[in-house]
């Protein structure tokens, strides 16, 4: 029996063990009829000695000694099969399930690197936890040795539970993280939203810019400080932006493309606004600076019309003699040469004066 060592917990070593013990029990079928044949001659030799003989006493002592060694052995046998064969069914059960168990964490795994960390997960890891401690503990087998190495697979066979709902609330607590930041960022979206449609509102779609100086200064006036105050709120859009981008890189693929969709839409519509602030105002700064040299150009040229018109006039023949008309032929030839000197000042007062009135779209 000793040869045949402690119980072991794999099933293939189980069922080895189990194969030495049918073989033992096999050969004690074998000899029993040698034990019968023995007892018989046994009783046959007391029949012949005197009762309480020494000799008697010693046979009979002999013969119950064997017999007693045969029960003891045959007892021990009977009873270690009783013990492979629950042990086998606890073993192969017991490994069965940790494989299922394995392949059912390697699945938790994946739902966790996906995104997904439920309530129902973390109560199926602590059921299905006490559930191979309750395996592990079985009662079949016996010995000190069978029972530690039992203890030490089901330390081993209890890591992975304990990694994974590690890993478990630790996602959850992130997936956690990100659905408050996501909500936040789409509280913080929504009111960007709000603003930048106040913002295209105030804008007008229907701009017409003024011809007119006075009207033009006050359109530039008043577009100015909102200009400025869309402007302002730049960085505040960037960093909303980048926010959002750092949430999507983090979060499961459905979240992912809900935050990159309001990533899309506020970073469409700010271009937007920003846009068409920024050509609106470029427009009436350039309008504005034309218009001021236009005006400038016709202030300075205005005057000098005015003395020429009075010129022309006192141009005017009133007398027929040779010497008035000499003198004023050489005056109108001065006058006509000083109108030539002017001819690039009013051509320069034309040009203005076109492009002013090609950037306007009233007055």
């Amino acid at each position: 029996m000793s040869v045949l060592g402690p119980i072991a917990t794999e099933p293939g070593m189980l069922n080895n063990q189990t194969q030495q013990v049918k073989v033992l029990q096999d050969d004690f079928k074998d000899w029993d009829a040698q034990l019968q044949q023995l007892n018989e001659s046994g009783e046959t030799v007391l029949d012949k000695l005197q009762a309480g003989s020494p000799e008697a006493l010693l046979i009979a002592d002999q013969m119950a000694a064997i017999n007693q060694h045969w029960d003891d052995v045959q007892g021990r046998l009977d009873e270690r099969d009783q013990l492979l064969d629950g042990a086998l069914v606890a073993s192969t059960d017991f490994h069965e399930s940790v494989s299922a168990l394995h392949d059912w964490l390697n699945a938790v795994e994946v739902r966790l690197e996906e995104g997904e960390a439920t309530d129902d997960t973390a109560q199926q890891l602590a059921m299905l936890k006490d559930f191979v401690g309750a395996r592990l503990l079985s009662g079949h087998l016996s010995g000190q040795r069978a029972r530690q190495r039992l203890r030490t697979s089901a330390a081993a066979a209890k890591k992975p539970f304990k990694d994974c709902t590690e890993r478990f609330y630790k996602r959850k607590q992130e997936l956690s993280s990100v659905v408050k930041a996501g909500e936040h960022f789409d509280e913080l979206c929504s009111q960007m939203e709000l603003w930048l449609a106040d913002s295209d509102r105030r804008l007008g779609d229907d701009f017409q810019l003024s011809g007119r100086a006075e009207k033009l200064s006050e359109q530039l006036a008043d577009h100015v400080p909102l200009h400025r105050e869309i402007s302002s709120r730049e960085n505040e859009i960037q960093a909303l932006l980048v926010k959002g981008q750092l949430m999507a890189d983090q979060a499961s693929p459905t979240v992912k493309e809900h935050v990159e969709d309001k990533i899309n839409d506020l970073r469409s519509h700010w271009d937007d606004v920003l846009a068409r602030s920024g050509q609106r105002r470029d427009k009436l700064q350039q309008a504005t600076t034309q218009s001021g040299k236009f005006a400038l150009a016709v202030e300075l040229l205005l005057p000098w019309l005015a003395r020429s018109e009075k010129r022309l006039r006192e141009l005017q023949t009133t007398s027929l003699t040779r010497a008035d008309a000499q003198k004023q032929l050489q005056e109108t030839q001065a006058f006509h040469k000083e109108v030539m000197k002017k001819t690039k000042e009013f051509d320069n007062v034309v040009s203005l004066g076109s492009g002013f009135l090609a950037m306007c779209d009233c007055d």
